[in-house]
Protein backbone atom coordinates (compact mmCIF):
# COMPACT_ATOMS: atom_id res chain seq x y z
CA UNK A 1 0.00 0.00 0.00
CA UNK A 2 1.55 3.43 -0.86
CA UNK A 3 0.20 6.86 1.01
CA UNK A 4 1.57 10.20 -0.51
CA UNK A 5 2.13 13.38 1.19
CA UNK A 6 1.63 16.55 -0.25
CA UNK A 7 1.29 20.51 1.14
CA UNK A 8 0.42 24.25 0.31
CA UNK A 9 4.41 24.90 0.67
CA UNK A 10 6.16 22.49 -1.50
CA UNK A 11 9.53 23.47 -0.22
CA UNK A 12 8.60 21.48 3.14
CA UNK A 13 7.25 18.60 1.60
CA UNK A 14 9.65 17.89 -1.18
CA UNK A 15 11.87 15.10 -0.66
CA UNK A 16 9.85 13.02 2.00
CA UNK A 17 11.39 16.02 4.51
CA UNK A 18 8.21 15.38 6.01
CA UNK A 19 9.39 11.88 7.59
CA UNK A 20 13.15 13.50 8.25
CA UNK A 21 12.23 16.62 10.03
CA UNK A 22 9.25 18.60 11.90
CA UNK A 23 9.20 21.40 13.86
CA UNK A 24 6.79 21.63 17.28
CA UNK A 25 7.05 24.81 17.70
CA UNK A 26 4.94 25.53 15.72
CA UNK A 27 2.89 22.93 13.63
CA UNK A 28 0.48 20.49 15.32
CA UNK A 29 0.65 18.46 12.11
CA UNK A 30 3.97 17.30 13.05
CA UNK A 31 2.43 15.52 16.04
CA UNK A 32 0.07 13.65 13.43
CA UNK A 33 2.43 12.97 11.14
CA UNK A 34 4.98 11.20 13.77
CA UNK A 35 1.51 8.99 14.90
CA UNK A 36 1.01 8.40 10.71
CA UNK A 37 4.58 7.39 10.09
CA UNK A 38 5.04 5.18 13.14
CA UNK A 39 1.71 3.38 12.18
CA UNK A 40 2.55 3.18 8.40
CA UNK A 41 6.13 1.05 9.47
CA UNK A 42 3.98 -1.18 11.75
CA UNK A 43 1.70 -2.25 8.58
CA UNK A 44 4.33 -1.85 5.92
CA UNK A 45 2.80 0.97 3.96
CA UNK A 46 4.82 2.88 2.22
CA UNK A 47 5.34 7.09 2.84
CA UNK A 48 6.49 9.22 -0.11
CA UNK A 49 6.67 13.00 -0.59
CA UNK A 50 4.42 13.65 -4.42
CA UNK A 51 7.48 14.38 -5.87
CA UNK A 52 8.83 11.15 -5.28
CA UNK A 53 6.06 9.25 -6.73
CA UNK A 54 7.06 8.05 -10.35
CA UNK A 55 3.81 6.43 -10.74
CA UNK A 56 1.07 7.96 -9.67
CA UNK A 57 -1.25 4.48 -10.63
CA UNK A 58 0.17 2.91 -7.06
CA UNK A 59 -1.05 4.99 -5.59
CA UNK A 60 -3.33 4.72 -2.93
CA UNK A 61 -4.24 8.03 -1.11
CA UNK A 62 -2.35 11.32 -0.95
CA UNK A 63 -2.79 13.27 1.94
CA UNK A 64 -3.09 17.47 1.14
CA UNK A 65 -1.66 19.21 4.33
CA UNK A 66 -3.61 22.62 3.33
CA UNK A 67 -5.26 23.13 -0.40
CA UNK A 68 -1.91 23.31 -2.57
CA UNK A 69 -0.98 25.92 -4.94
CA UNK A 70 -2.54 24.86 -8.50
CA UNK A 71 0.67 26.12 -10.57
CA UNK A 72 2.43 23.70 -9.30
CA UNK A 73 2.88 21.00 -11.49
CA UNK A 74 2.38 17.95 -8.64
CA UNK A 75 -0.55 19.23 -7.63
CA UNK A 76 -2.41 20.24 -10.67
CA UNK A 77 -1.79 16.83 -12.27
CA UNK A 78 -2.76 14.61 -9.66
CA UNK A 79 -5.91 16.81 -8.25
CA UNK A 80 -7.52 16.24 -11.38
CA UNK A 81 -6.81 12.24 -11.10
CA UNK A 82 -10.47 11.08 -10.02
CA UNK A 83 -8.96 7.56 -9.75
CA UNK A 84 -6.96 8.51 -6.71
CA UNK A 85 -8.41 9.09 -2.84
CA UNK A 86 -7.83 12.67 -1.92
CA UNK A 87 -8.16 13.82 1.55
CA UNK A 88 -7.69 17.57 2.85
CA UNK A 89 -6.17 18.43 6.01
CA UNK A 90 -7.42 22.43 6.91
CA UNK A 91 -4.41 23.15 9.13
CA UNK A 92 -3.86 26.42 8.20
CA UNK A 93 -6.57 29.63 8.94
CA UNK A 94 -8.18 31.39 6.31
CA UNK A 95 -5.90 34.37 6.34
CA UNK A 96 -2.89 32.22 6.06
CA UNK A 97 -4.55 29.99 3.07
CA UNK A 98 -7.46 31.01 1.71
CA UNK A 99 -7.84 28.55 -0.78
CA UNK A 100 -8.81 26.23 2.10
CA UNK A 101 -12.58 28.19 2.07
CA UNK A 102 -13.10 27.87 -1.10
CA UNK A 103 -15.93 25.34 -1.33
CA UNK A 104 -15.72 24.99 -5.17
CA UNK A 105 -12.65 23.27 -4.64
CA UNK A 106 -14.06 20.81 -1.97
CA UNK A 107 -15.36 18.43 -5.17
CA UNK A 108 -11.63 16.96 -5.74
CA UNK A 109 -11.74 15.28 -1.82
CA UNK A 110 -13.08 11.71 -0.83
CA UNK A 111 -12.73 13.36 2.80
CA UNK A 112 -11.80 16.61 4.62
CA UNK A 113 -10.11 16.70 7.98
CA UNK A 114 -11.04 20.51 10.14
CA UNK A 115 -10.82 22.22 13.04
CA UNK A 116 -13.41 25.19 11.39
CA UNK A 117 -16.45 23.79 13.51
CA UNK A 118 -18.61 26.42 10.67
CA UNK A 119 -18.16 23.83 8.04
CA UNK A 120 -18.62 20.61 9.32
CA UNK A 121 -21.13 17.83 8.32
CA UNK A 122 -19.84 14.48 9.74
CA UNK A 123 -20.34 13.46 6.12
CA UNK A 124 -17.41 14.95 3.80
CA UNK A 125 -15.95 17.13 6.15
CA UNK A 126 -15.18 15.94 9.87
CA UNK A 127 -13.65 17.96 12.82
CA UNK A 128 -9.94 17.32 13.42
CA UNK A 129 -8.57 19.35 16.70
CA UNK A 130 -5.51 21.28 16.22
CA UNK A 131 -3.55 18.91 18.65
CA UNK A 132 -0.99 19.84 21.01
CA UNK A 133 1.21 17.65 22.88
CA UNK A 134 3.80 18.60 25.76
CA UNK A 135 6.05 15.97 25.32
CA UNK A 136 7.13 15.65 28.56
CA UNK A 137 7.94 19.39 29.33
CA UNK A 138 5.09 20.13 31.31
CA UNK A 139 6.32 22.47 33.62
CA UNK A 140 6.44 22.20 37.60
CA UNK A 141 6.82 25.54 38.17
CA UNK A 142 4.42 27.68 39.99
CA UNK A 143 6.65 30.56 41.15
CA UNK A 144 7.07 33.50 38.70
CA UNK A 145 9.36 35.88 38.71
CA UNK A 146 7.72 38.31 36.07
CA UNK A 147 4.35 39.91 35.57
CA UNK A 148 2.99 39.17 31.88
CA UNK A 149 4.50 38.57 28.60
CA UNK A 150 3.31 38.25 25.03
CA UNK A 151 5.40 35.83 22.49
CA UNK A 152 4.42 36.44 18.91
CA UNK A 153 6.08 37.43 15.71
CA UNK A 154 5.24 41.03 14.45
CA UNK A 155 2.94 40.23 11.10
CA UNK A 156 0.25 42.19 9.32
CA UNK A 157 -2.66 41.20 7.16
CA UNK A 158 -5.47 42.76 5.26
CA UNK A 159 -8.25 40.68 6.53
CA UNK A 160 -11.37 41.93 8.52
CA UNK A 161 -11.13 38.84 10.52
CA UNK A 162 -7.48 39.22 11.20
CA UNK A 163 -6.70 39.46 15.32
CA UNK A 164 -3.02 41.04 14.53
CA UNK A 165 -4.20 44.23 14.97
CA UNK A 166 -5.56 43.83 18.31
CA UNK A 167 -2.23 42.32 19.32
CA UNK A 168 -0.50 45.20 18.50
CA UNK A 169 -3.11 47.73 20.01
CA UNK A 170 -2.71 45.64 23.52
CA UNK A 171 1.36 45.96 22.71
CA UNK A 172 0.97 49.44 22.47
CA UNK A 173 -1.23 50.27 25.26
CA UNK A 174 1.28 48.33 27.46
CA UNK A 175 4.04 50.36 26.22
CA UNK A 176 2.48 53.98 27.16
CA UNK A 177 1.08 53.00 30.36
CA UNK A 178 2.63 49.83 32.07
CA UNK A 179 5.74 49.47 30.29
CA UNK A 180 7.93 47.71 33.05
CA UNK A 181 4.75 45.02 33.32
CA UNK A 182 4.82 43.30 30.13
CA UNK A 183 7.88 41.99 28.21
CA UNK A 184 7.60 41.33 24.10
CA UNK A 185 9.09 38.51 22.55
CA UNK A 186 9.26 37.33 18.86
CA UNK A 187 10.58 38.30 15.43
CA UNK A 188 10.44 41.39 13.27
CA UNK A 189 9.31 43.73 16.18
CA UNK A 190 12.39 45.57 15.27
CA UNK A 191 10.05 46.69 12.18
CA UNK A 192 6.90 48.84 10.98
CA UNK A 193 4.58 46.84 8.74
CA UNK A 194 2.00 49.06 7.09
CA UNK A 195 -1.89 47.53 6.06
CA UNK A 196 -3.26 48.63 3.18
CA UNK A 197 -5.82 47.62 0.36
CA UNK A 198 -3.24 49.09 -1.99
CA UNK A 199 -0.41 47.06 -3.45
CA UNK A 200 1.70 50.26 -4.02
CA UNK A 201 1.63 51.20 -0.39
CA UNK A 202 2.50 47.51 0.78
CA UNK A 203 6.09 47.53 -0.92
CA UNK A 204 7.10 49.14 1.53
CA UNK A 205 6.45 46.01 3.87
CA UNK A 206 9.26 44.93 1.78
CA UNK A 207 12.21 47.03 1.92
CA UNK A 208 13.93 45.73 4.98
CA UNK A 209 15.64 49.32 5.67
CA UNK A 210 12.82 51.03 5.76
CA UNK A 211 10.90 48.81 7.59
CA UNK A 212 13.65 48.97 10.34
CA UNK A 213 13.84 52.88 10.28
CA UNK A 214 10.35 53.73 10.72
CA UNK A 215 10.04 50.56 13.58
CA UNK A 216 8.29 51.44 16.65
CA UNK A 217 10.96 51.34 18.83
CA UNK A 218 9.27 49.22 21.62
CA UNK A 219 10.75 49.53 25.38
CA UNK A 220 9.42 46.51 25.87
CA UNK A 221 10.48 44.33 23.33
CA UNK A 222 12.72 41.93 24.80
CA UNK A 223 13.98 40.66 21.69
CA UNK A 224 13.42 36.79 20.45
CA UNK A 225 14.17 32.92 21.83
CA UNK A 226 15.11 30.05 20.27
CA UNK A 227 12.32 28.14 17.93
CA UNK A 228 11.74 25.57 20.10
CA UNK A 229 8.96 23.87 21.90
CA UNK A 230 11.25 23.84 25.27
CA UNK A 231 12.81 27.22 24.89
CA UNK A 232 9.33 28.78 24.54
CA UNK A 233 7.87 26.85 27.42
CA UNK A 234 10.93 27.75 29.44
CA UNK A 235 10.38 31.31 28.96
CA UNK A 236 6.62 31.30 29.64
CA UNK A 237 7.00 29.44 32.76
CA UNK A 238 8.52 32.92 34.26
CA UNK A 239 5.20 34.53 33.77
CA UNK A 240 2.10 34.65 35.83
CA UNK A 241 0.04 35.76 32.59
CA UNK A 242 0.55 35.48 28.97
CA UNK A 243 -1.26 37.45 26.21
CA UNK A 244 -2.58 35.51 23.64
CA UNK A 245 -4.31 36.42 20.49
CA UNK A 246 -5.16 33.96 18.05
CA UNK A 247 -4.88 35.11 14.50
CA UNK A 248 -8.35 34.89 13.63
CA UNK A 249 -11.58 34.54 15.63
CA UNK A 250 -12.99 31.74 13.50
CA UNK A 251 -14.97 29.34 15.63
CA UNK A 252 -12.78 26.36 16.44
CA UNK A 253 -9.24 28.09 15.86
CA UNK A 254 -7.04 27.35 18.90
CA UNK A 255 -3.63 26.96 17.97
CA UNK A 256 -0.56 25.94 20.20
CA UNK A 257 -0.27 29.19 21.79
CA UNK A 258 -3.19 28.67 24.22
CA UNK A 259 -1.38 25.36 25.10
CA UNK A 260 1.82 26.32 25.59
CA UNK A 261 0.59 28.40 28.10
CA UNK A 262 -0.90 25.43 29.84
CA UNK A 263 2.48 23.45 29.59
CA UNK A 264 4.04 26.23 31.98
CA UNK A 265 1.60 27.08 33.85
CA UNK A 266 0.89 30.40 32.78
CA UNK A 267 -2.38 31.87 33.08
CA UNK A 268 -3.56 32.90 29.41
CA UNK A 269 -4.93 36.15 28.66
CA UNK A 270 -6.63 35.49 25.70
CA UNK A 271 -8.48 36.28 22.42
CA UNK A 272 -9.78 33.86 20.08
CA UNK A 273 -13.00 31.95 18.92
CA UNK A 274 -16.04 32.91 19.82
CA UNK A 275 -17.09 29.33 21.13
CA UNK A 276 -13.77 28.88 23.11
CA UNK A 277 -15.82 27.64 26.41
CA UNK A 278 -17.60 24.78 24.43
CA UNK A 279 -13.46 23.25 24.08
CA UNK A 280 -11.86 25.10 27.07
CA UNK A 281 -12.91 25.58 30.49
CA UNK A 282 -13.56 29.48 31.55
CA UNK A 283 -12.11 28.56 34.52
CA UNK A 284 -8.39 28.32 32.76
CA UNK A 285 -7.97 31.33 30.99
CA UNK A 286 -8.93 35.43 31.47
CA UNK A 287 -10.81 36.37 28.37
CA UNK A 288 -10.07 39.76 26.88
CA UNK A 289 -13.39 40.04 25.90
CA UNK A 290 -15.20 40.14 29.27
CA UNK A 291 -13.09 43.69 30.01
CA UNK A 292 -14.19 46.99 28.51
CA UNK A 293 -10.79 48.04 28.10
CA UNK A 294 -7.19 47.54 28.48
CA UNK A 295 -7.11 49.65 31.76
CA UNK A 296 -10.01 47.32 33.18
CA UNK A 297 -8.32 44.55 32.26
CA UNK A 298 -5.01 45.33 34.04
CA UNK A 299 -6.61 46.52 37.44
CA UNK A 300 -8.04 42.91 37.38
CA UNK A 301 -4.77 40.99 36.69
CA UNK A 302 -2.51 43.43 39.26
CA UNK A 303 -5.64 42.93 41.95
CA UNK A 304 -5.47 39.27 41.80
CA UNK A 305 -4.20 37.79 45.23
CA UNK A 306 -2.17 34.91 45.19
CA UNK A 307 -4.87 32.51 46.13
CA UNK A 308 -7.03 33.35 43.32
CA UNK A 309 -4.18 32.69 40.65
CA UNK A 310 -3.57 29.06 42.26
CA UNK A 311 -7.33 28.11 41.32
CA UNK A 312 -6.83 28.94 37.69
CA UNK A 313 -3.41 27.03 37.98
CA UNK A 314 -5.19 23.82 39.79
CA UNK A 315 -7.90 24.37 37.07
CA UNK A 316 -5.29 24.13 34.49
CA UNK A 317 -3.88 21.26 35.18
CA UNK A 318 -7.37 19.71 36.07
CA UNK A 319 -7.82 20.38 32.29
CA UNK A 320 -4.60 18.45 30.98
CA UNK A 321 -5.52 15.23 33.21
CA UNK A 322 -9.04 15.54 31.50
CA UNK A 323 -11.14 13.83 28.56
CA UNK A 324 -11.62 17.46 27.05
CA UNK A 325 -7.86 17.64 26.85
CA UNK A 326 -7.69 14.57 25.30
CA UNK A 327 -9.11 15.46 22.20
CA UNK A 328 -6.19 17.75 21.20
CA UNK A 329 -3.95 15.13 21.70
CA UNK A 330 -1.69 13.54 18.75
CA UNK A 331 -2.72 10.20 19.74
CA UNK A 332 -6.91 10.94 19.91
CA UNK A 333 -6.39 12.71 16.93
CA UNK A 334 -4.64 10.09 14.70
CA UNK A 335 -6.56 7.44 15.55
CA UNK A 336 -9.95 9.04 14.16
CA UNK A 337 -7.78 10.12 11.21
CA UNK A 338 -6.34 6.77 10.38
CA UNK A 339 -10.16 4.64 11.05
CA UNK A 340 -11.36 7.41 8.40
CA UNK A 341 -8.23 6.95 5.93
CA UNK A 342 -8.33 3.29 6.01
CA UNK A 343 -11.80 2.87 5.73
CA UNK A 344 -11.39 4.70 2.31
CA UNK A 345 -8.60 2.82 1.27
CA UNK A 346 -10.59 -0.52 1.51
CA UNK A 347 -13.13 0.89 -0.83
Amino acid sequence: MLWVFWGNEKNNWKNNSFIKKKNYYFSNAAFLIDRIVIYAKKKKIQLLSLDQCKDHNKIDCIIFFDFPKFDNVFSKKILKNNKINKILYIHESKIINHDNFQYKYYKYFSIIFTWCDDIIDNKKIFKLYNGYDHNNFLTKNIKKKYFSCMINENKIFNYHISLYNKRLECIKWFEKNHCNDFHLFGFNWNKRFIASKYKIIRIFNSIDFLTKKFSYNFKCYKGTIKQSLKSKLRTLEKYKFSFVFENTSLNGWITEKLFHCFFSLTVPVYMGPPNINKYIPKNCFININDFNSYEELYTHLIRMDESRYLIYIKNIKMFLLSSKYKKFTSKHNSVFFLKKLNKLCQK
